[in-house]
């Protein structure tokens, strides 16, 4: 209690406040920026540092998990790495999408994003980690720290489920479609969005196209990579019970990336 009978404020009650204030001056210039955002979902493209290491210093800040992802093209040790996305848990915040193809490798440091990665405190969730950690350190020396890996407890939900494991991976696509709390409306927006996102960087031939590095972004790739992570919270939040986190270090630290889809766990 304070002298004059109210509660005493404490360190986390500030950091708290400060966070928040932080988020309210962030949301503020993030309305005098032009930002290009999709129609259909709360989605920021950040190609700004400034910006960057804002909007990242509030997540960093709070320590709680996140849900990021990655998109390029012939993404791992080679290959170009062209987009980050982040989200947190709170559904009213935005998905922000790093632009690595317009800020380079100055996003992992002056914008943040290197920090945010490599915390050891702060969680990351993702689904197969093992791609996208090849392509950030190999590419950018940034090591990927704190992983919780959805597919894995995906998989051992598919386990349950079946009653015996299984044993090829599923991927994400098949994840959204088992994700908690969505209806059927939801699924079916879902599958027209991956459609529409895939046919923009997949071409006839089943190669991969450059789509990742046109700028401006394409709406329907905004629309994917947003819905990439958008939804790892509530998976997180329904299947985390399969695996702690210490054990996860343990299988994460393990998975290599290895050709079909035989599972490496």
């Amino acid at each position: 209690m304070g002298e004059d009978g109210s509660e005493a404020e404490t360190p986390n009650d500030t950091a708290v406040a400060s966070s928040g204030a932080a988020l309210d001056d962030l949301t503020s210039s993030l309305k005098s920026v032009s930002l290009k955002s999709s129609s259909s979902q709360n989605v920021l493209l950040i190609d700004s540092l400034k910006t960057c290491a804002s909007a990242l210093g509030v997540l960093i800040d709070r320590a709680e998990p996140v849900a990021v992802d990655f998109e390029g093209i012939a993404l791992s040790r080679e290959g170009r790495l062209c987009l980050a996305q982040i989200v947190s848990a709170d559904e009213s915040e935005p998905v922000y999408l790093v632009d690595i193809v317009a800020l380079g490798a100055d996003a992992f440091g002056v914008g943040r994003l290197g920090e945010l990665l490599s915390s050891e405190t702060l969680v990351k969730l993702i689904f197969d980690c093992r791609s996208d950690r090849e392509a950030l350190q190999h590419q950018f020396g940034v090591a990927l720290n704190q992983v919780y890996d959805i597919q894995v407890v995906y998989c051992m939900r598919c386990d349950e489920v079946a009653g015996h494991r299984v044993g090829r991976l599923r991927g994400l696509r098949a994840a959204l479609g088992d994700c908690p709390g969505l209806d059927s409306e939801a699924r079916r927006k879902l599958e027209e969005t991956k459609d529409a996102g895939s046919k923009m960087f997949i071409e006839e031939d089943g190669e991969s196209s450059d789509a990742w590095e046109r700028r401006p972004l394409p709406p329907e790739l905004v629309d994917y990579a947003a819905v990439d992570v958008r939804y790892l919270h509530a998976m997180y939040k329904e299947w985390r019970h399969f695996m702690k986190q210490g054990k996860m270090d343990k299988v994460v630290a393990k998975r290599k990336r290895k050709k079909g889809s035989a599972r490496d766990f």
